[in-house]
């Protein structure tokens, strides 16, 4: 049915029936007010927009220390060289530390030793109930 209804080509293309949400807009950004998650089957509207609220104020209050955290990583020589294709595009330099990647040193949470801010925030964000799959600088 998506096949027929969506922008896809090919059924290679389309998101798992199971993570698509209909009506969901195509954004950067979501508004916390918005209905965004109201097609969800495992969520409210409100209480998914009550855990994006929480979330955000547990990154807020730790942005200062999460940019401090991160020059030191870049002044130390922490962050890896992005080697995907799109970092030659334009000459780009990206780089980026995942705290739960198997190639950084860890400590005993199996977290990124070089990223203690970031992996409290994480630990905090999971507490709470968000979902984490990835993170990272």
């Amino acid at each position: 049915a998506l096949l027929k209804e969506g922008p896809w080509l090919d059924a290679e293309q389309m998101p798992p029936e199971s993570e698509y949400t209909p009506g969901l807009a195509a954004k950067p950004w979501h508004d916390l007010h918005d209905q965004i998650w109201e097609h969800t089957s495992h969520n409210s509207a409100l209480t998914a927009a009550s855990l994006l609220l929480a979330a955000s104020r547990l990154v807020a209050d730790a942005t200062s220390e999460l940019k401090r955290e991160f020059e030191l990583m870049q002044a130390g020589g922490h962050l890896r060289r992005q080697t995907e294709c799109i970092s030659s595009y334009g000459g780009g330099m990206w780089s980026f530390l995942e705290v739960w990647s198997p190639w950084e040193d860890r400590t005993a949470d199996d977290c990124a030793a070089a990223a203690p801010v970031a992996c409290r925030l994480v630990q905090r964000l999971q507490s709470a109930g968000m979902p984490i799959v990835r993170a990272g600088y």
